[in-house]
Protein backbone atom coordinates (compact mmCIF):
# COMPACT_ATOMS: atom_id res chain seq x y z
CA UNK A 1 0.00 0.00 0.00
CA UNK A 2 2.93 2.25 0.56
CA UNK A 3 3.84 1.97 -2.64
CA UNK A 4 0.94 3.02 -3.88
CA UNK A 5 0.60 5.78 -1.98
CA UNK A 6 4.26 7.18 -2.72
CA UNK A 7 3.58 6.73 -6.32
CA UNK A 8 0.69 8.68 -6.24
CA UNK A 9 1.63 11.66 -4.36
CA UNK A 10 5.56 11.99 -5.60
CA UNK A 11 5.88 10.98 -9.09
CA UNK A 12 2.29 12.56 -9.79
CA UNK A 13 3.07 16.15 -8.31
CA UNK A 14 6.34 15.85 -11.05
CA UNK A 15 4.24 14.55 -13.93
CA UNK A 16 1.49 17.10 -12.93
CA UNK A 17 4.42 20.09 -13.21
CA UNK A 18 6.30 19.08 -15.94
CA UNK A 19 2.83 18.41 -17.42
CA UNK A 20 1.27 21.39 -16.74
CA UNK A 21 3.62 24.03 -16.78
CA UNK A 22 4.38 22.95 -20.82
CA UNK A 23 1.13 23.29 -21.19
CA UNK A 24 1.19 26.93 -19.71
CA UNK A 25 4.60 28.10 -21.30
CA UNK A 26 3.13 26.78 -24.89
CA UNK A 27 -0.66 29.17 -24.05
CA UNK A 28 -2.64 26.17 -23.73
CA UNK A 29 -3.84 27.48 -20.32
CA UNK A 30 -4.71 30.69 -19.46
CA UNK A 31 -3.07 31.84 -16.22
CA UNK A 32 -6.47 32.43 -14.59
CA UNK A 33 -6.98 28.85 -14.52
CA UNK A 34 -4.01 27.29 -14.08
CA UNK A 35 -4.57 25.86 -10.53
CA UNK A 36 -8.08 24.41 -11.56
CA UNK A 37 -6.33 22.47 -14.29
CA UNK A 38 -3.22 21.71 -12.22
CA UNK A 39 -5.97 20.37 -9.55
CA UNK A 40 -7.48 18.21 -12.38
CA UNK A 41 -4.41 16.58 -13.82
CA UNK A 42 -3.11 15.62 -10.86
CA UNK A 43 -6.54 14.15 -9.31
CA UNK A 44 -7.21 12.52 -12.12
CA UNK A 45 -4.15 10.04 -12.17
CA UNK A 46 -4.32 9.96 -8.23
CA UNK A 47 -8.04 8.29 -9.34
CA UNK A 48 -6.80 6.15 -12.06
CA UNK A 49 -3.69 5.29 -10.10
CA UNK A 50 -5.53 4.00 -6.88
CA UNK A 51 -8.21 2.21 -9.31
CA UNK A 52 -5.48 0.42 -11.87
CA UNK A 53 -2.93 -0.43 -9.43
CA UNK A 54 -4.85 -3.11 -7.87
CA UNK A 55 -5.88 -4.89 -10.83
CA UNK A 56 -2.25 -4.67 -12.64
CA UNK A 57 -0.80 -6.24 -9.40
CA UNK A 58 -3.32 -9.33 -9.12
CA UNK A 59 -3.02 -10.12 -13.07
CA UNK A 60 0.92 -9.68 -12.96
CA UNK A 61 1.16 -11.90 -9.63
CA UNK A 62 -1.08 -14.46 -11.52
CA UNK A 63 1.36 -14.89 -13.97
CA UNK A 64 3.98 -14.51 -11.82
CA UNK A 65 3.31 -17.65 -9.79
CA UNK A 66 1.88 -19.64 -13.02
CA UNK A 67 5.46 -18.90 -15.12
CA UNK A 68 7.14 -19.63 -11.88
CA UNK A 69 8.89 -16.80 -12.10
CA UNK A 70 9.85 -16.55 -8.24
CA UNK A 71 11.47 -20.14 -7.96
CA UNK A 72 13.75 -19.15 -10.97
CA UNK A 73 15.50 -15.71 -9.47
CA UNK A 74 13.59 -13.47 -12.02
CA UNK A 75 11.10 -12.04 -8.94
CA UNK A 76 12.50 -12.34 -5.06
Amino acid sequence: MWLILTNAIVFNLINTEIGINAEYVLGLIPPSAYWFWWAGWFLGQVISLIILMPIIVKGVSKVVERQGLVNIGWLS
